[in-house]
């Protein structure tokens, strides 16, 4: 039996947290011998609670006590002694440790896996990388655009194979679709998900965003959900009079597709990202959405057929796709049927986690020796 270890720093809430729990429940459904470490102890809200409890009855196990150095180096003396098997990890802690076991135990492999498209933050991790050397069989990622900057920082004798796996849609909103007025409304309603990272999510441009959409005399409000870190200074500001009819602090929001479902667009204004979970939310209720070009927005999601895309901190652009959308609904409402398509095929669990498993195979039985099945990935 093919036997994975994925790795993440802690199960919590959170969109890669949630991929994870799907793509292992996926493996395991397809004869895996798969297991999920958490190097701390969880942080569970509902929605991944069941999620966990789901890949469980698929089959995976988890190990997710404790904390602390004591329970680290106890984890890392296990994977020590493991042999013919995959080491997934999810993150840069959980890299480090698999570095960490890599350096006395051959008897493993090592997949890495890329969810941000970020050119800084891959730069600093590739020089981690290095370190791996040929433990590192492979990548997968949920963005083409990762495994370029990757490929970039990669040295020049290193060949890796990559694999690009989507993330997978929630399904229980695959018969939810939005309610949107047939007509331009007067006041735009916009939602925006996602937990603060303030700089990352460009959440400092909304205080600009809203002055320069009133000067030109677009009425909007916008409702931000997500739980706050401590870096949620822009707050303060948006707190005042001036912003008391355009702007709402939600927190963090247990059901987001309530939110979706009373909105007129989405609005994601990150800086750095790599497919995010909620746009394709958005996106699968059939809510018309607004982005940065970042991950693989405008891309894979492209231009003006499945989004209205600007350019990363341009406060000028984004304000005139919102404005470009209000003043041609007709075609707005047009683009976000397209794009719930087009999404519904791109983000389908059974596709998504065959992916993850024909990639992972093919890795496996390189790796150790296993005559490989055909396969469309190889």
């Amino acid at each position: 039996m093919r036997r994975i270890v994925a790795i993440i720093n802690r199960i919590q809430s959170g969109g890669a947290e949630r991929q994870l729990l799907m793509l292992c429940g996926g493996l395991a459904d397809r004869g895996w011998d798969v297991e999920i470490w958490s190097l701390k102890k969880p942080e569970l809200d509902d929605r991944t609670l069941d999620l966990m409890k789901e890949s469980e009855k698929r089959g995976v196990r988890f190990d997710g006590r404790g904390g602390g150095l004591f329970s680290l180096a106890s984890k890392v003396c296990r994977l020590g002694k493991v042999s013919k098997t995959i080491l997934w990890p999810w993150g840069l802690r959980s890299e480090v440790v698999t570095l960490m076991v890599s350096l006395y135990n051959r008897k493993l492999a090592i997949v890495g896996s890329l969810r941000w498209a970020m050119e800084e933050r891959i730069a600093t991790e590739s020089r981690i990388r290095k370190y791996l050397g040929s433990r590192i069989v492979g990548y997968i990622s949920n963005t083409e655009v990762s495994c370029d900057l990757v490929r970039k920082h990669l040295p020049a004798s290193a060949e890796k194979r990559f694999f690009v796996v989507p993330n997978i849609g929630s399904r229980d909103t695959s018969n939810q679709i939005v309610d949107l007025p047939n007509e331009a409304p007067e006041k735009l309603e916009i939602v925006m998900v996602g937990h603060f990272r303030t700089w990352h999510k460009g959440y400092d441009l909304l205080p600009a965003l809203l002055r320069l959409l009133d000067e030109q005399n677009v009425s909007v409000r916008i409702r931000l959900a997500g739980s706050n870190d401590g870096s949620g200074d822009f707050l303060r500001e948006l707190a005042g009079a001036e912003f008391q009819e355009r702007f709402e602090y939600l927190g963090l929001v247990t059901d987001v597709r309530d939110e979706l479902c009373a909105s007129h667009l989405y609005l994601m204004m990150s800086r750095a990202e790599g497919m995010s979970n909620s746009l394709m939310e958005a996106m699968q209720v059939g809510l018309p959405c607004i982005s940065t070009r970042v991950g693989d927005v405008g891309k894979v999601f492209k231009d003006k057929e499945h989004v209205l895309v600007a350019e990363c901190e341009d406060v000028n652009g984004i304000a005139k796709c919102i404005r470009n959308a209000c003043l041609n609904w007709r075609q707005t409402r047009e683009m976000a049927s397209r794009a719930r398509e087009f999404c519904s095929g791109y983000i389908d669990q059974n596709r998504n986690e065959g992916k993850a498993d024909q990639a992972l195979r093919l890795l496996f039985d390189e790796t150790f020796g296993i005559q490989p099945e055909p396969s469309f990935l190889s």
